[in-house]
Protein backbone atom coordinates (compact mmCIF):
# COMPACT_ATOMS: atom_id res chain seq x y z
CA UNK A 1 0.00 0.00 0.00
CA UNK A 2 1.25 3.04 -0.90
CA UNK A 3 1.75 5.91 1.76
CA UNK A 4 -0.23 8.43 0.56
CA UNK A 5 -3.18 5.54 0.68
CA UNK A 6 -2.56 4.94 4.02
CA UNK A 7 -2.77 8.36 5.37
CA UNK A 8 -6.26 8.84 3.33
CA UNK A 9 -7.83 5.78 4.22
CA UNK A 10 -6.84 6.64 7.94
CA UNK A 11 -8.27 10.01 7.83
CA UNK A 12 -5.13 12.09 8.41
CA UNK A 13 -3.91 14.80 6.90
CA UNK A 14 0.25 14.36 6.02
CA UNK A 15 0.62 16.65 9.35
CA UNK A 16 -0.73 14.42 11.49
CA UNK A 17 0.81 11.61 9.98
CA UNK A 18 3.85 13.00 10.11
CA UNK A 19 3.36 14.30 13.83
CA UNK A 20 2.19 10.76 15.01
CA UNK A 21 4.94 8.91 13.26
CA UNK A 22 7.49 11.27 14.48
CA UNK A 23 8.74 12.03 11.29
CA UNK A 24 9.31 15.56 9.56
CA UNK A 25 5.89 16.81 7.35
CA UNK A 26 7.86 18.35 4.35
CA UNK A 27 9.84 14.72 4.05
CA UNK A 28 6.36 13.24 3.94
CA UNK A 29 5.07 15.27 1.49
CA UNK A 30 8.28 15.03 -0.72
CA UNK A 31 7.41 11.06 -0.56
CA UNK A 32 3.84 10.91 -0.98
CA UNK A 33 3.64 12.75 -3.94
CA UNK A 34 7.12 10.37 -5.17
CA UNK A 35 9.40 12.70 -5.79
CA UNK A 36 11.87 11.21 -3.21
CA UNK A 37 12.37 7.80 -1.14
CA UNK A 38 12.60 7.91 2.16
CA UNK A 39 16.54 6.91 3.60
CA UNK A 40 16.03 3.47 5.53
CA UNK A 41 15.55 4.82 9.33
CA UNK A 42 12.40 7.17 8.00
CA UNK A 43 11.25 3.73 6.07
CA UNK A 44 11.44 1.80 9.83
CA UNK A 45 9.42 4.11 11.29
CA UNK A 46 6.64 4.09 8.35
CA UNK A 47 6.75 0.56 8.52
CA UNK A 48 6.17 0.15 12.51
CA UNK A 49 3.80 2.95 12.60
CA UNK A 50 1.43 1.36 9.93
CA UNK A 51 1.98 -1.71 11.41
CA UNK A 52 3.45 -3.15 7.78
CA UNK A 53 1.20 -2.16 5.91
CA UNK A 54 3.27 0.65 3.97
CA UNK A 55 6.53 -1.75 2.81
CA UNK A 56 9.86 -0.59 1.11
CA UNK A 57 8.92 -1.69 -2.42
CA UNK A 58 6.07 0.30 -1.90
CA UNK A 59 8.30 3.56 -1.87
CA UNK A 60 10.20 2.26 -4.95
CA UNK A 61 7.38 1.57 -7.00
CA UNK A 62 6.13 4.84 -6.80
CA UNK A 63 9.26 6.71 -7.45
CA UNK A 64 9.50 4.38 -10.58
CA UNK A 65 6.42 5.94 -11.85
CA UNK A 66 7.35 9.10 -10.89
CA UNK A 67 11.13 9.04 -12.71
CA UNK A 68 9.76 7.60 -15.71
CA UNK A 69 6.78 10.38 -16.25
CA UNK A 70 9.45 12.86 -15.67
CA UNK A 71 11.85 11.45 -18.05
CA UNK A 72 8.54 11.30 -20.77
CA UNK A 73 8.19 14.68 -20.04
CA UNK A 74 11.92 15.86 -20.83
CA UNK A 75 12.31 13.87 -23.89
CA UNK A 76 8.75 15.27 -25.39
CA UNK A 77 9.72 18.91 -24.58
CA UNK A 78 13.11 18.07 -26.60
CA UNK A 79 11.15 17.07 -29.57
CA UNK A 80 9.15 19.94 -29.35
Amino acid sequence: MQLKDYIYEQGMSIRGFSRRANLNHRNVETWVRGERIPNVKAIQKIYDFTEGKVTISDFYGANVKHREKKELKDSHEKVE
